[in-house]
């Protein structure tokens, strides 16, 4: 098995016969289940990193943004526009994919 690098790319099977591309950020991609395609490396160490994410949390309902690996706390006016922060299997993964080629 190959060691994962950032900025590898890898190419996701989709049921329909398709294929989905992604790229390695600063996060794992440890199992090794898609299929490696090559390597682009960023340009700069700054794009390495996923873009910022806000974290809702539901006991305090409080707003945090989730950015180069750190949670700094914010409002929720900061976290407009932003992606929540999740983890998602490989299952979800695709069916997000296949959700927006469907829209």
């Amino acid at each position: 098995m190959r060691k994962i690098k950032i900025g590898d790319v890898y190419a996701i099977p989709l049921p329909n016969g398709l294929y989905a591309y992604a790229r390695v950020f600063k996060d794992l991609l440890q199992d090794g289940q898609w299929i490696y395609v090559k390597n682009i490396p960023f340009r700069k160490k700054d794009e390495e990193w996923p873009p910022k994410r806000y974290i809702r949390d539901p006991i305090s309902n409080s707003y945090s943004i989730y950015y180069k690996g750190e949670i700094k706390s914010s409002s929720v006016e900061e976290c407009i526009g932003l992606e929540c922060a999740e983890v998602w299997d490989r299952e979800l993964v695709v069916n997000r994919i296949m959700k927006e080629i469907a829209d």
